[in-house]
């Protein structure tokens, strides 16, 4: 399956917009498709603001996530009310291919319980020094499927 979902134009146009909305900028192990940042805002409406955690592109067939994400960073003050961390492509190599694994045709979404994927490893290692969230949204898509759900 090809992909029109570039890798490397992504993480630019998610870095830009976090830069002019004043996040911080991280990046988890890269891929031969691209860097993966990940970000950090705090809330701009004070102290005790809910934590949320957003990912996406954790399976290169659903750009739906990242492209979504995308949109919310360009809005500078969509997550103004939260101490929000966004993990916006995990995905890059399956991405730039539109294929649900990695390169290593590792389904990445599987792989949290005994990482092999160094993705996941990454992840893994940033995961642990973010402490606890209010809330989790891991953004996936449903193309075979009408309307939405959530779990």
């Amino acid at each position: 399956m090809s992909s029109a979902f570039d890798p490397q134009s992504y993480a630019r146009d998610v870095e830009e917009s976090a830069r002019a909305g004043g996040w911080t900028i991280r990046h988890l192990s890269p891929t031969a498709s691209s860097t993966r940042p990940w970000l950090q805002r705090v809330a701009q409406t004070g102290a005790g603001a809910p934590r949320v955690y957003l990912s996406a592109g954790i399976h290169g067939d659903e750009i739906s996530g990242p492209l979504a994400l995308l949109e919310m960073l360009r809005q500078p003050d969509f997550f103004a009310a939260f101490d929000a961390t966004i993990f916006p492509m995990l995905n890059p190599d399956g991405l730039a291919r539109g294929v649900r694994g990695n390169a290593d045709d590792i389904d990445l979404n599987r792989d949290y319980r005994n990482p092999k994927s160094a993705e996941i490893a990454s992840h893994i290692e940033a995961l642990k020094t973010l402490g606890r969230f209010d809330a989790a949204m891991m953004l996936h898509e449903d193309f075979e499927g009408s309307g939405a759900y959530l779990y």
